[in-house]
Formats: structure tokens, sequence, C-alpha cells
């Protein structure tokens, strides 16, 4: 973890996850906890514009495990829950 770097993490349905304590003392890193259902709307629909504008500047730094039409929601989520996948699964809405 660098210095003044911003970096982020979820829990993935673990209710205690587990954070680096010591690395982040000695790097003097501040932590915020978030739970996006209950965060205000205006900061959420920030946060949505901020990722689109980042996913369409150019080159993405992860990798795409599965992409599923809308319909098929039910099967992207059986693979998110699988725990075998490598990288993020995409529905598209459009």
């Amino acid at each position: 973890m660098a210095r003044q770097k911003t970096t982020t993490s979820r829990a993935r349905g673990n209710p205690s996850p587990g954070l680096p304590a010591y690395e982040l003392m000695r790097r003097n890193a501040c932590v915020h906890a978030i739970m996006l259902p209950t965060a205000p709307v205006a900061l959420r629909r920030q946060a949505q514009a901020d990722i689109f504008r980042w996913l369409s500047e150019g080159q993405r730094l992860h990798t795409i495990a599965g992409t599923f039409p809308l319909i098929a929601t039910v099967r992207a989520h059986e693979t998110v829950e699988a725990g075998t996948k490598l990288g993020t699964v995409v529905v598209e809405i459009a």
C-alpha cells in the first residue's frame, strides 16, 4: 500500500472483514467504512458517475470473469456465489 493513496475493499458478505491493522497504522492510513445501501442517494449517484467516467477513460485494471445480459441475472449471481470466478461479473443493462 503506497502512502497518500486511496484504496478500496469490500467485505463480500463477511460481517467481520479482516484489516491489516498494523500496516494501516504504520502508514498513518485513514479507514472509512461505508455500506452502500445506506449511503445517501446523492453520494451513490456521484460514485456511479465517477465509476462510469473511470471506465470510459481507457484501459481498465480489472479482469472480466463473465458478462451476462440482464435477463440472465440469476446466472450472473450464481457465478459470483460459486466463489470460483477470477475477476468481475458484469450484467449488461443496455
